[in-house]
């Protein structure tokens, strides 16, 4: 199903930001979009059921705030969702891991093929920025690059 891949990051990008503290629905939209720079805008009509499977699966729960906004469902990770996240850390990591050995390999042969021209020290910048946006969005995980 080719919806599959965009449901499992979505639950693992739910299940990261659950782990960190518990939110309510409009605000996992806008953190998703925050952290992916816009690339991932969960709708409710996506969020919300995804939710839904989450708590009757067991890894998050709800409860219900009332607040100065009127009453919001308030979502926050189990012991199972840290678990399944956990799991889940460890085959992103592995991934991102091969990603970036990958792409060193791809710059060195870059730096042989190109020998000091514009297009391989552009590559060395895009490889670099990749690289620092990698570390960065891991740190809040207490992940180190």
């Amino acid at each position: 199903m080719a919806g599959e891949p965009v449901r499992a990051r979505l639950r693992f990008l739910i299940l990261m930001l659950l782990a960190i503290r518990p939110l309510h629905g409009y605000a996992i939209m806008e953190e998703i979009y925050r952290i992916t720079e816009g690339a991932i805008r969960p709708s409710p009509g996506t969020l919300y059921p995804e939710l839904r499977r989450l708590s009757e699966e067991g890894l998050v729960r709800e409860r219900i705030e009332k607040g100065e906004r009127g009453v919001r469902r308030v979502y926050e990770i189990t012991e199972e969702g840290l678990k399944r996240l956990n799991e889940s850390l460890e085959v992103f990591l592995n991934v991102m891991a091969t990603l970036v050995e990958l792409g060193l390999k791809a710059q060195e042969r870059v730096h042989k093929d190109l020998h000091g021209s514009q297009q391989r020290d552009e590559c060395h910048r895009r490889v670099e920025r990749l690289a620092s946006r990698l570390a960065k969005s891991l740190s809040p995980w207490g992940v180190t690059c």
